[in-house]
């Protein structure tokens, strides 16, 4: 993939299990293992809002790495990009070209409200 497209950066979050709540159930956090700052492009790929309750939007988006994020990020991951935090949905694809690693491309899901 063209370096040159991924013109914006993100940190990538990775789950782990930080013991069990008061019910025993497991307590994610989020932490940030390599303390780097992944070139990247986030396009919107659609919109939902659903009344009920209360009003929620979901969004989606498709994130676009590098080859040298390959492995670095699931689909238990969470990514922030301009300091807006988002879900991983599924897992995340590794594209190849010539049997090398061209990048990854993951869903993204952003819910509101």
């Amino acid at each position: 993939m063209l370096r040159n497209l991924l013109t914006q950066t993100c940190t990538i979050l990775r789950w782990t299990d930080s013991g069990d709540d008061q019910y025993g159930s497991d307590v994610a956090t989020y932490v940030d293992t390599s303390s780097q700052l992944w070139p990247c492009k986030l396009d919107h790929t659609s919109s939902d809002e659903v009344e009920s309750d209360r009003t929620t939007r979901t969004s989606l988006y498709t994130l676009w790495l590098g080859d040298d994020a390959a492995g670095e990020i699931d689909a238990l991951s969470r990514v922030v990009v301009g300091g807006v935090t988002y879900q991983v949905v599924g897992e995340p694809l590794t594209h190849f070209r010539r049997a090398r690693v061209s990048h990854v491309e993951a869903t993204l899901r952003f819910i509101e409200g």
